[in-house]
């Protein structure tokens, strides 16, 4: 993108006139404004990087353009008899401890039943952020993890039908088909 797409006539118009007519610093700021980009290069190194780094990554057999969530095991409340947490990978956890339970429950054989204190936990994996490239996810897990439970990654797709998206990552460069 061009300086002169990004301002309009009359903000190009007032900087030129504050600087002084015989100013040799008024060809340079002409030259910058009119200035064309050079193809496959950028003002802005870390979205080169990223690029690279997103069109080198492995996608898990994912359709093209991905996006990496990071994800955390999160409790979402006691369970009804007969109810599960939604999701394929979520998950009923039995909590009591056995060892303080007022009933007498005597737990001292390590047998997975439960006691009729336990609580069925719910527990299912909810994003919390999300990225462009695992590698951006697993320094996020790295950097957050004392702000969290446990965590993963899981890569996903853009539908075709999230235009907004993959114009987006079309239009600064990044890899939107197979």
């Amino acid at each position: 993108m061009k300086i002169k797409d990004i301002l309009t006539e009359k903000e190009i118009d007032a900087v030129l006139r504050m600087i002084p007519y015989d100013s040799a610093i008024k060809i340079d700021v002409i030259n910058l404004i009119l200035q064309t980009p050079i193809e496959g290069s950028s003002n802005f190194p870390n979205i080169d990087k990223l690029r690279q780094e997103y069109a080198t990554q492995d996608n898990r057999f994912t359709a093209y353009p991905i996006y990496v969530t990071v994800q955390e095991l999160t409790c979402i409340g006691v369970m009804a008899d007969g109810y599960s947490p939604p999701g394929d990978d979520s998950e009923v956890v039995y909590e009591h401890n056995c060892d303080n339970c007022d009933n007498g429950c005597d737990n001292s054989d390590n047998s997975p039943e439960h006691c009729d204190n336990d609580l069925p936990m719910g527990y299912m994996w909810l994003d919390v952020a999300f990225f462009l490239t695992i590698k951006g996810a697993e320094e996020y897990m790295k950097a957050n993890s004392h702000n969290h439970g446990k965590l993963r990654t899981y890569v996903k797709h853009f539908e075709r039908r999230n235009f907004e998206m993959r114009g987006l990552l079309k239009e600064i460069g990044f890899k939107v088909e197979d």
